[in-house]
């Protein structure tokens, strides 16, 4: 038991907690005025770290004491779901994956931006061009089926190269590994631990994607090697702008340049970039679609900095940075961030002791409604994010926070410690994304009553069955 926390709702089962906790967890916090709490499942108690003090706790804890990697692996199940992917002493302090997204993907994004337009732009004409238009010219899609396909294209070509981005079938046996996998956890994590080691490699096995998606990683990966080696081992100039080749370039041991180890760890990192990334861009779209009030605003904007020769046109469109973090604020792909297993007894500075074998968690999704520090919480204004003598020119501030910072009031990317390190590689590819639709589309919701998303679990998942509709713009960009 969780000592000195208010336990919420009495013991739920693992298939009622499936249900709808984050209404509970976003009652429990207003309802105890911000103390932090504990959920209990099956198996332990869900502490939620509710107070600000508490909160800081949580993200200054050590690896030692609050784990992210054992939370993950209980609740991915990753070596059987990542190809035997597991977190332990080959790289104890994630040097590769941080490396690879922290600092040689964050370097090269301006080198990027034309590739990442390019996908993205296939990806909306190869998805429009399979559906019929009406009288009008407008055709109907899935929001969260568009925003799956085109960030699908991003990804495979940033994380896994032009070879394997352009292989139709290679991409066929992606997007069916990335369902298996999440199938596959999300029905083990309902089960008792005993039967993970038969229930995940058996699902993981019915279709063979992970293992068709692991043997196409793999032949590249050798190829790259191959290359190295024939030029004395040193990087070539020509090789391309790609995770799987920097990955390559931050493995610095011997176990960490084993081929298996390689590829799992390149599909390690193009696994967490399928799910939340598509999951964001169709919250932002729906937003767009809920305040039309801000399209023709982002439009101007997008067209004065893209047509200017000013660096980074990006760096000043201030206003879609802010709408991108608002639309994040109240539609946060979780009701959890900053999830943690207890690994040592913890002791929260609200006065809770925590045994080993629980969870802790941030309760971002009230957070991010707290009208303490979000004045008005459920009203959506993306010029809350700027200094309120220049709300009416977001052009001539400087905004007080950006999309991609980090903070106890704001944890959509993770701790302050230890936040995304791929979050940079996230806001350019939406901002992409949502300039491009902008510049060269209409669209609106189909039915704006129709029911966005559900909850599993934690999660706040789109529904694909949600459509929009859109049109080409007659001045299209």
């Amino acid at each position: 038991m969780a000592e000195g926390l208010k336990a919420r709702f009495g013991p739920i089962s693992s298939f009622y907690a499936a249900m709808k906790p984050p209404s509970r967890i976003f009652r429990g916090y207003h309802d105890l005025e911000k103390i932090s709490f504990a959920l209990p499942t099956l198996t332990e108690y869900q502490v939620l770290a509710c107070s600000d003090q508490d909160v800081k706790a949580v993200c200054e804890s050590s690896e030692r004491t609050l784990s992210f990697h054992a939370a993950m692996t209980d609740r991915l199940k990753h070596k059987y779901t990542m190809f035997g992917f597991e977190h332990n002493d080959v790289d104890p302090h994630n040097a590769v994956p941080a490396r690879t997204l922290r600092i040689l993907l964050k370097k090269h994004l301006p080198a990027l931006r034309p590739i990442i337009e390019a996908r993205v732009r296939e990806g909306f004409e190869k998805e429009l061009c399979k559906i019929s238009k009406d009288s009008n010219g407008w055709s109907s899609v899935s929001a969260f089926g568009l925003s799956k396909r085109i960030t699908e294209r991003v990804n495979s070509q940033i994380f896994l190269g032009t070879e394997l981005a352009n292989a139709s079938d290679f991409m066929i046996s992606a997007i069916r590994y990335s369902h298996d996998a999440i199938v596959a956890a999300e029905i083990c994590r309902q089960l008792p631990s005993i039967l993970t080691p038969i229930v995940a490699p058996a699902i993981m096995r019915w279709s063979g994607a992970m293992k068709a998606v692991a043997a196409s990683i793999k032949k590249v990966v050798e190829q790259k090697l191959h290359e190295i080696d024939s030029e004395s081992s040193s990087i070539p100039e020509h090789t391309e702008m790609d995770c799987l080749q920097w990955v390559i370039e931050s493995s610095r041991t011997k176990a960490q340049k084993t081929i298996d180890r390689l590829v799992q760890q390149v599909g390690a990192v193009f696994f967490a970039a399928a799910h939340q990334m598509p999951m964001a861009l169709v919250y932002a779209l729906y937003s767009m679609c809920d305040h039309p009030e801000y399209v023709e605003l982002l439009r101007s904007e997008a067209k004065q900095y893209m047509d200017s020769d000013i660096g980074d046109s990006f760096k000043h469109m201030h206003l879609l940075d802010a709408f991108l973090r608002e639309s994040a604020r109240l539609n946060p792909l979780d009701a959890l961030s900053i999830q943690r297993k207890v690994l040592e007894p913890l002791s929260l500075p609200s006065g809770g002791l925590i045994p080993d074998g629980n969870l802790i968690a941030v309760p971002q999704q009230a957070i991010l409604r707290n009208s303490d520090l979000y004045p008005n919480p459920e009203c959506f204004n993306a010029y809350r994010y700027f200094p309120v003598s220049v709300q009416a020119h977001p052009e001539r501030a400087q905004m007080k926070t950006q999309f991609t910072d980090v903070s106890r009031a704001y944890s959509y990317w993770g701790s302050t410690r230890k936040p995304c390190p791929g979050r940079w590689y996230v806001s350019e590819t939406l901002k992409v994304a949502l300039v491009h639709l902008l510049m060269n589309y209409d669209f609106k919701l189909e039915d704006e009553e129709a029911s966005r998303s559900f909850f599993w679990t934690t999660a706040i998942v789109p529904r694909l069955r949600t459509k929009i509709v859109m049109r080409k713009r007659e001045t299209s960009e």
